[in-house]
């Protein structure tokens, strides 16, 4: 990574912020427990669930000029490429707002340059979205591997500009955390002496109505545009051409790129009033655009709707995909696993009863082989283990599991599926994630006799948490203080006691005159607004009933809300907005 950065960086981790420097990529799964709290922004970026191991570096900025604040930076991640496009994995953001505004109002300007507001994220940036600004570093995958323990990560990005005025003070804050779990670490590298006060380009176009057919194409100019940044020596502009038409059936979108470009109006219906869009970016990411008018004369184009709408459906690229929706426990559900997972794959495994299926299929051969040429085609068994991913030692399996013996020629034992119930996952309020490896070998002990422990092939397996189910007395969610416990959902009727003891006692001791103490609990939606309040004396653990919020309409079933909770004693206020809260749910009754 020192290439990118002549200057130096500055790197955060929500693990060990060393290991995204190292000499090597050693781990698929590194993974440093730091037991750090939530951060309020980064839970907020992620609907469903909290963050752990949050790290958070907050400055503030004074510009002495007006403009578009932008720094470097790339985002890395052990979460690649295993859990792309999963309900869980790592979060982060650069949060700026206004020092006369409180931080948790920020505004993430780590973006995809070009889109709107699509977070640069595991799920958004990766082998299979914007693949162009994403580089894979995982071993096995990778031609080349960088030395860092990152199994993929980022371009060197600009932060999306954010207007400031000189002379005001802005607070900036960079953030990173595990989500959902505290599992496989995540880095981003800021660069040194990147930070500046850009200019916003100036964008201009020239289009033409045509007056008639006789020549059929159109020049679209971008000429008069410029970028008036002193600093920029030698001005790197970008140029992006959209021309749309609604007509009915469907949208008509044609794209170009490049200072100018020629559209043909006899691919063009005939007297319909296209909109053409400019778009200017400079090099560090700030763009302005344009719109202008494009009509095209009567008996151009002999095209018609369906023919341009078939052209459509077929030819024009999919836009990249907008940060994930929140998901729903049905949603959650459906991605879990049902039927049996090949060796080396990724899986959900839903909090249904049962477990998780592996067949080793082609995997085992190479085991198979050594078990023909070397122990005259002894009988064969798999050995399968089950490891917590946060083991890097492969000596503590979580389960084993021994299937055979299988009889020389072995024909079809790779396809005998092994199982892990929920027992074996200890499924139960909590997210967990496992590594599974094989060893297929003539004696029923790991890595032992003339077999192999396959090495180069991992099953990873992230078991679902399970809803809390009804009990007499409730089951209890302790709030340490220190970090938001982990997200949960209420079976219909499920009662729940919420102990704060802690953070009680702390308010407490902090107090210096003493007083009365009350909690106040609040419900947050999606958000950050309050739809259900309630304040209680004392420091009894408070029994919320989730369902009574659905059957009175307060909160809708199968959705994720915020609770959280503020401490008085006295007239003397406590809050914690990173870690006093938690994500909830209620399952549907239905």
């Amino acid at each position: 990574m020192a290439t990118s950065f002549p200057k130096g960086a500055l790197v955060i981790s929500s693990g060990d912020a060393a290991a995204g420097n190292c000499g090597a990529n050693s781990l698929d799964y590194y993974t440093d427990l730091v037991g750090g709290g939530s951060d309020a922004n980064l839970d907020a970026l992620i609907p469903n669930y909290s963050t752990y191991d949050a790290v958070a570096l907050e400055f503030d900025v004074t510009p002495s000029k007006d403009g578009y604040l932008v720094f470097q930076y790339r985002f890395g991640s052990d979460e690649y490429t295993e859990w792309v496009n999963t309900a869980f994995n790592d979060v982060f953001g650069f949060f700026i707002a206004p020092k006369s505004q409180p931080i948790t109002a920020g505004h993430n300007v780590a973006i995809v340059a070009g889109t709107a507001d699509t977070q640069v994220s595991i799920n958004n940036v990766n082998h299979l979205s914007h693949s162009d600004i994403w580089t894979n570093n995982r071993v096995g995958e990778a031609a080349v591997i960088t030395k860092t323990e990152a199994d993929g990560y980022t371009n060197l990005l600009n932060t999306q500009g954010y207007q400031v005025v000189a002379g005001t003070t802005y607070r900036f804050k960079l953030a990173v955390a595990d989500a959902g779990d505290q599992i496989l670490d995540s880095w981003v590298w800021i660069g040194g002496e990147t930070m500046l006060v850009d200019q916003k380009p100036n964008a201009t176009a020239t289009v033409k109505d045509p007056v008639s057919c006789a020549n059929p194409f159109e020049t679209l100019d971008s000429a008069g545009s410029y970028d008036p940044d002193p600093n920029d020596t030698v001005p790197t502009l970008a140029f992006s051409w959209t021309v749309t038409a609604d007509l009915g059936a469907c949208a008509h979108v044609l794209t170009f790129t490049g200072a100018t470009a020629t559209v043909d109006l006899r691919t063009l219906f005939s007297g319909a009033t296209y909109s053409v869009t400019l778009k200017v970016m400079d090099d560090h990411g700030v763009e302005d655009s344009v719109i202008r008018t494009l009509t095209v004369p009567a008996g151009c184009s002999t095209v018609t709707v369906n023919d341009i709408c078939n052209i459509m459906a077929v030819t024009v690229p999919s836009p990249s995909p907008p940060p994930p929706p929140p998901a729903t426990l049905a949603d959650l559900t459906n991605l879990a696993v049902v039927a049996p997972v090949q060796h080396g794959g990724v899986a959900m495994v839903a909090c249904d009863g049962y477990g998780i299926q592996i067949t080793a299929g082609a995997t085992s051969q190479p085991a198979l082989d050594l078990l023909i040429k070397d122990a005259d085609g002894a009988d064969a068994y798999y050995i399968w283990h089950l490891y917590d991913a946060a083991d890097k030692s492969f000596d503590f399996p979580v389960a084993e599991k021994i299937m055979g013996p299988y009889k020389y020629p072995y024909t079809g034992s790779g396809d005998n599926a092994v199982t892990f119930d929920a027992v074996d996952l200890q499924q139960g309020q909590t997210i967990k994630k496992y590594r599974v490896m094989l060893c297929v070998t003539e004696v029923q002990k790991w890595d032992q006799g003339q077999g192999m422990v396959i090495k180069d092939v991992t099953t990873f397996v992230q078991a679902l948490q399970c809803p809390i189910p009804a009990s007499d007395p409730p089951a209890v969610i302790a709030f340490p203080g220190s970090k938001s416990p982990d997200s949960f959902t209420l079976e219909c009727n499920a009662l729940v006691n919420l102990d704060v003891s802690i953070p009680i006692a702390k308010s407490v001791s902090a107090a210096a005159n003493g007083g009365a103490v009350s909690v106040h609990w609040a419900v947050l939606a999606g958000d950050g607004q309050a739809v259900w309040q309630t304040t209680v004396a004392g420091s009894v653990p408070y029994t919320f009933d989730g369902t009574a919020l659905v059957a009175n309409g307060v909160i809708a079933s199968d959705v994720f809300y915020t609770i959280a909770f503020d401490i008085s004693v006295g007239t003397k206020g406590f809050d914690n907005l990173d870690n006093w809260n938690t994500k909830m749910s209620v399952v549907s009754p239905i």
